[in-house]
């Protein structure tokens, strides 16, 4: 390990260039941070990996803002994947933050185009890991216009498993669910809400403009719904319950 160091901060020195692409900046560091804070971190071995997670994250949102430039956007594709697939080969499979990882993954790939590969990761997070709500509705998205009675067996599933969450509340509606909601499972342990890294407006507008977007829903009006939502934004899917 010390020897690539060494041969890493030997590149760095030679060519500036790559110094600049590659370093991490104070807002990537916050944006990593963020995304961490209030995690259980007791398991050190696995832990000492996740710094590679963070090289995911900002690769991604790197990627978002670098569509215009082909060679651009495919290295930081590219530093993105490395980075979540650094984690996964290095990390136990019951390491608890493998969901994410996952899903970071998943994005990017969705990202890049490979939205089959980032939905058969997303369908093994949903088998795997039951409460990560972020998978049921990415896949919700993705089938919506193509099955959308798929599409809403998706995220009555994820009701199940995860009962009293606004997100999939939102979107069952959405897809035409009937009320009442989907009968719980179980209620036992709170579901994984954790929304993708934050993206800039300019980044994220760049990004549907050039790669695409996942396909838009059709809303269907219901008579007397719930009021669901947060206070300052009803309609935000992804936002944290």
């Amino acid at each position: 390990m010390k020897f690539i160091l060494l041969a890493l901060a030997g590149v760095l020195a030679a060519d500036p260039a790559f110094a600049l692409q590659w370093g991490r900046t104070a807002a990537e560091d916050a944006m990593c941070s963020a995304q961490i804070a209030g995690r259980d971190k007791s398991d050190k071995q696995n832990w000492g990996h996740m710094h590679h997670y963070c090289d995911g994250l900002r690769f991604y949102n790197r990627a978002l803002s670098s569509t215009r430039d082909r060679n651009d956007f495919n290295f930081n594709i590219k530093e993105s994947l490395d980075g979540f697939d650094y984690v996964l080969s290095h990390t136990s499979k019951d390491f608890g933050m493998r969901p994410e990882v996952i899903a970071g993954k998943a994005r990017t790939l969705a990202l890049a185009g490979h939205k089959g590969a980032a939905v058969s990761l997303y369908t093994g997070v949903v088998q795997q890991t039951p409460k990560y709500v972020p998978a049921y509705l990415y896949l919700a998205d993705y089938y919506a216009s193509s099955d959308r009675k798929k599409a809403l067996s998706l995220v009555s599933d994820g009701l199940r498993h995860n009962p009293g969450t606004k997100s999939l509340q939102r979107r069952y509606q959405e897809l035409g669910g009937k009320l009442p909601y989907p009968e719980p499972l179980v209620q036992a342990a709170p579901a994984v809400t954790t929304p993708p890294p934050a993206e800039a407006p300019v980044a994220a507008a760049e990004a549907s403009a050039e790669v695409g977007s996942a396909e838009k829903m059709v809303t269907e009006p219901a008579a007397e719904k719930p009021k669901i939502g947060s206070p300052t934004n009803p309609y935000c899917r992804f936002c944290p319950d």
